[in-house]
């Protein structure tokens, strides 16, 4: 036998080594799921705000839609009336 062997790590090393690298590797995955809910929530704001803004914008459509649909009542029970 030789004295040049070269040394092999002891099992239990090489063991630890492969766990450290795959919790790295899920480390990596987390930061990148991280970043991705944060774009999903800016996203979601983004939305809320949006249909907020739309909400607003409908209320006085809205008002206006009842007043239009009473006084198109009125005129049919006026006509109704008329013609009877």
């Amino acid at each position: 036998m030789s004295d040049h062997t070269i040394p092999q790590p002891h099992p239990s090393l090489k063991g630890l080594t492969q766990t450290i690298e795959k919790l790295g590797q899920k480390v990596d995955t987390l930061d990148i799921l991280a970043y991705q809910n944060q774009q999903l929530i800016f996203s979601y704001k983004q939305l809320v705000l949006h249909c907020q803004r739309l909400i607003e914008n409908m209320e006085p459509m809205d008002v206006l839609a009842f007043e239009m649909r009473s006084e198109f009542e009125q005129i049919k029970e006026l006509s109704r009336i008329l013609i009877h």
